[in-house]
């Protein structure tokens, strides 16, 4: 009898201690995300040991007596937010917050909340709460995986490829021209001129934060883009100040130990004698010698510095990352180029050899003043310099000659000198507490150039070599320039509404200005015959002033075949302007956490 007592008083009291509590419920959110939910934030009762944490969504769940209470809302290095509320037994009641990041000091130790957006979790909550179908990949994942550069690391997302002897990327089956990249939003354009987007090779993980691929439309893009989108994030600096120091160095089995054929009037650094100074056909002064250097021991060398500092000026702060790398690589390879006619009948079959040298100097500098509550303006500037030199030999039949038996010996020597230089300016403003203005402005130039070209074609007959008579484009020099400059610049108004939905717009405008000059002078050798012995280990002894004097070829501009002609020296040219003003508008508004109209 005693027991049942006890029981049903336990039970009365539990059930009276149960009725005089109350549940309170809601949602915390990241005001300086755009109001994305802010997971693992502290929500707590003042004065009482009653606490909790958000979830992964950013919500919350605690048990409260009755009464008048204090609910305190706190994270790590933001603005703590206090709450008052009254609540009876068994009632619930919501109450959502939203935080926004600040400086906190205690005891001279200043604590800044950032999101580090090249963290694998981070980047993983931006997708799952992104509107548009975004992939990214960060610096911590590009170092889990072992990818070392931007087109490594965008070969890990499903749907992009990378193919043997292509330059740039594939997504979903569409090369280059159907794909745009872009650094932290704006347009970047292709340091190579042959390409619409530029090489990914030269972003290492030392200038990436992260790296976003969009595979649909959306309105900030551009209307070019049938593939996808690769943004590119340029790399802040973040935590302690430093100085890093790396080398490396390999080989090539296939160039190690090889005779290594070199292309005359070039260097080890990549810097070429842009300009051809012939302006008279009767001189043959040209500076570099069709004759190739040798050497042996060729070494894959890579040097990159890094550096990243902060300074507090006053209540803001000037933050700066800096990075200077050189790269540069030998290969070779060897093969056999085939062609047939219509009717299947072989029209050329040629051996060759080709040698290649690249080399590349890469320098960035990122450099971001935060001031006031939410605002910055950061700029970045970057310079590419890319060089490559490809010295190739054919050997073989080229059914171009009147005598069947006949064998073609072709020597191409090719240097691709290319410069890009980035500019950009990106502010963040926060104008009222729902309404954001980013302003962009980008100033990027392409200097590129293709210095003294050389092609040589001679006939191997009876035994020996011959200058090919057919055509005085058989034996040329091209010398090449192009100027390209780049204006892109965007602004947009970001307005969020204070509702559970998440409602903003983005507004505003982008504009892009494009001008290039292309600029090209050809000179051509006209054999009188080919009848002259050529040693092709010694060109030099053929191409020369004696030989022009003796009348053993004329020297021609693609133009005229004689200096008499006033369009002689005239370069081939031609001028191009792009021009583009766009406007954009979107608005998002989440009817659930499930569904998000966009």
């Amino acid at each position: 009898m005693r027991l049942r007592f006890l029981l049903l008083t336990l039970f009365v009291f539990t059930l009276s201690f149960g009725q005089d509590k109350g549940t309170v419920t809601g949602t915390v959110i990241d005001k300086d995300m755009g109001n994305e939910t802010l997971p693992f934030a502290s929500v707590s009762i003042k004065g009482q040991p009653i606490s909790a944490n958000t979830d992964e969504n950013g919500k919350y769940t605690l048990q409260v007596p009755a009464g008048s209470h204090v609910l305190v809302f706190a994270f790590l290095g933001y603005e703590s937010a206090e709450v008052p509320f009254t609540i009876t037994a068994g009632e619930t009641k919501t109450i959502n917050s939203d935080l926004k990041s600040t400086s906190v000091q205690l005891e001279d130790v200043v604590i800044e909340r950032t999101v580090n957006r090249e963290k694998e979790t981070a980047l993983l909550l931006e997708q799952k709460n992104a509107v548009a179908i975004t992939q990214s990949i960060g610096a911590q994942e590009m170092s889990r995986k072992g990818v070392s550069d931007a087109e490594g690391a965008v070969t890990k997302v499903t749907g992009i490829t990378k193919q043997q002897g292509e330059k740039n990327v594939f997504v979903r089956g569409l090369g280059d021209r159907y794909n745009s990249t872009t650094m932290n939003g704006l347009p970047l354009p292709s340091e190579d001129p042959m390409y619409k987007n530029i090489s990914l090779e030269f972003f290492t993980s030392d200038i990436i934060k992260n790296i976003g691929v969009n595979k649909t439309f959306s309105s900030e893009l551009y209307g070019d883009v049938a593939g996808a989108n690769i943004d590119i994030i340029s790399k802040e600096f973040t935590g302690d100040e430093f100085v890093a120091i790396s080398v490396s160095s390999g080989v090539n089995t296939q160039t190690v130990d090889k005779e290594f054929y070199t292309i005359d009037g070039e260097n080890w650094f990549g810097l070429s004698n842009k300009e051809s100074n012939v302006n008279d056909l009767s001189k043959y002064s040209f500076e570099n010698s069709l004759d190739p250097g040798k050497q042996s021991t060729q070494l894959n060398t890579g040097l990159a510095v890094t550096g990243g500092k902060r300074f507090d000026i006053g209540d803001n702060t000037l933050s700066m990352n800096l990075v200077a790398a050189m790269n540069n690589s030998y290969s070779y390879r060897e093969g056999t180029v085939k062609q047939t006619g219509s009717t299947g009948a072989l029209r050329q079959e040629l051996d060759f050899k080709k040698y290649m040298y690249n080399v590349a100097q890469t320098l960035m500098g990122n450099f971001k003043y935060k001031y006031g509550e939410s605002n910055s303006i950061a700029l970045n500037s970057l310079y590419i310099h890319d060089n490559t030199q490809d010295l190739s030999n054919y050997f073989g039949f080229n059914g171009a000659d009147a005598f069947e038996d006949d064998q073609e010996y072709i020597r191409r020597q090719q240097t691709n000198n290319n410069n890009l230089f980035v500019n950009q300016i990106l502010a963040k403003t926060r104008i009222t507490e729902n309404l954001d203005l980013n302003t962009d402005v980008a100033y990027n130039m392409i200097r590129t150039s293709e210095p003294d070209r050389r092609s040589n074609n001679f006939i191997f007959r009876d035994g020996t070599y011959r200058p090919n008579s057919n055509s005085a484009g058989a034996n040329e020099r091209y010398f090449a320039t192009m100027e390209e400059d780049d204006l892109a610049g965007r602004a947009v108004f970001t307005y969020n509404f204070n509702n559970d939905a998440k409602t903003k717009i983005d507004a505003g405008v982008n504009v892009r200005n494009t001008k290039r000059s292309f600029e090209a002078i050809i000179f051509n050798h006209r054999f009188a015959n080919s009848e002259q012995v050529v040693d092709i280990n010694n060109l030099s002894a053929l191409f020369n002033q004696e030989s022009l004097d003796n009348g053993v070829f004329q020297l021609q501009t693609g133009r005229a075949s004689n200096q008499s002609s006033p369009e002689a020296f005239k370069p081939f040219w031609y001028d191009g302007t792009r021009t583009i003003y766009a406007g954009l508008a979107n608005i998002t508004h989440s009817f659930t956490p499930a569904l998000t109209l966009s």
